[in-house]
């Protein structure tokens, strides 16, 4: 029941935030083995199992290079997972958040998307928070 749940939410979500004039959800369906990542990344995440790490590419400041999202899958949970936002062009880790579905918004602001990230919090709650690019890493606004 409760992944049941977890999915209606999400797919309500990801609605609501498309009609908002959002582009891009991200979730662990849509990462892919990433041997691109410098082992740096690993630093990022509070444990790790040393697994081969996956990540989803997508452009958050507008200059043509993707940034990349990275999810810890060792710590994953019913809730959703520990995520690393890694700046290819800046070679550090721009960010991190915990969530089931990231969404990048059109909208900026420090000239990087704006995110909408949903995790679990018990069988029948989704949180939704949004993180924005503040002082050079993304940082909860709500």
């Amino acid at each position: 029941m409760h992944n049941a749940f977890m999915i209606a939410a999400s797919l309500a979500f990801m609605l609501a935030a498309s009609a908002s004039g959002s582009i891009v959800a991200i979730s662990l369906g849509n990462v892919t083995v990433d041997g691109s990542l410098p082992d740096s990344v690993r630093d990022a995440f509070d444990d790790d199992d040393g697994r081969p790490l996956k990540s989803a590419s997508i452009d958050l400041d507008g200059d043509g290079i993707a940034e990349k999202f990275v999810p810890n899958e060792f710590l994953c949970g019913n809730g959703g997972c520990p995520w690393v936002m890694y700046s290819v062009t800046q070679k550090r880790v721009i960010g991190t958040v915990f969530g089931s579905t990231l969404i990048v918004e059109s909208s900026s602001i420090g000239g990087y998307k704006i995110l909408n990230v949903s995790f679990s919090e018990g069988v029948n709650q989704v949180v939704t928070q949004k993180y924005a690019f503040i002082n050079g890493y993304y940082r909860k606004t709500t």
